[in-house]
């Protein structure tokens, strides 16, 4: 039942009191008139009867006011009971109400914080969520990066590879070395590069090579006496 129903039983219920009170009223005030009666008729004076001496016509009157004074009586101690039942129920029906807000209130209090509690823990899932995304982005870019340089590497490698591979070896001639250069370059015509260079050969030497003379061929363009660092 919520607070608009309450309200509404408890009019009925207060209407339903008050009919009930009228009643009684009406039932005691209807009880008390033959009362009323019979005391007139007993002290209503007889024809046929010696008058009554002034005591007998005393004590008759305060017979029937008694008689009203108690009818009145009990007619407010009625309407007293009715106002106090009255005044009790009102207080339940406030007491009921209140009760019925302050539960309703605690209702609406646990529903807001479940809905704030829902929410911050989808906040934080989307964050993590996120945050796990980009990690995983990074760490899969990282992995290109790394895998790229390797392909780029090896392809480097195995180029250079080819070109030592296919560098034509200089002829010997009666088993003589190029002066100048340690170990041993065999003679050949042509001009000598190193195999790890960008130089058009057609000779072509794996360095290091140690330079002892003159660098006929430019192995050595640092000067610091090795040539072909490079290979």
């Amino acid at each position: 039942m919520n607070f608009s129903g309450f309200q509404a039983w408890a009019g009925r219920r207060t209407r339903r009191f008050w009919i009930l009170a009228a009643v009684f009223a009406f039932v005691l005030l209807v009880a008390a008139l033959p009362r009323q009666q019979e005391s007139g008729n007993r002290t209503a004076p007889q024809p046929l009867r010696p008058p009554v001496t002034g005591s007998a016509s005393s004590s008759a009157a305060p017979s029937s006011s008694a008689a009203q004074a108690a009818t009145a009586s009990r007619a407010a101690l009625a309407s007293q009971q009715a106002v106090a039942s009255q005044q009790a129920l009102a207080s339940r029906s406030a007491a009921a109400a209140r009760s019925a807000a302050a539960s309703q209130s605690a209702v609406a209090a646990r529903a807001a914080a479940s809905r704030a509690a829902a929410s911050a823990s989808a906040s934080r899932s989307a964050v993590a969520s996120r945050s796990a995304s980009a990690s995983r982005a990074a760490a899969s870019r990282a992995a290109a990066s790394a895998a790229a340089s390797r392909s780029a590497a090896a392809s480097r490698s195995a180029a250079a590879e080819a070109s030592r591979s296919a560098a034509p070896r200089a002829p010997a001639a009666g088993g003589g070395c190029e002066p100048g250069y340690s170990p041993c370059i065999p003679l050949g015509s042509g001009d000598i590069d190193c195999s790890s260079g960008k130089g058009n050969g057609p000779r072509y030497v794996h360095g290091p090579v140690e330079v002892t003379g003159s660098d006929p061929y430019d192995l050595d363009r640092d000067g610091d006496g090795i040539g072909c660092e490079n290979g």
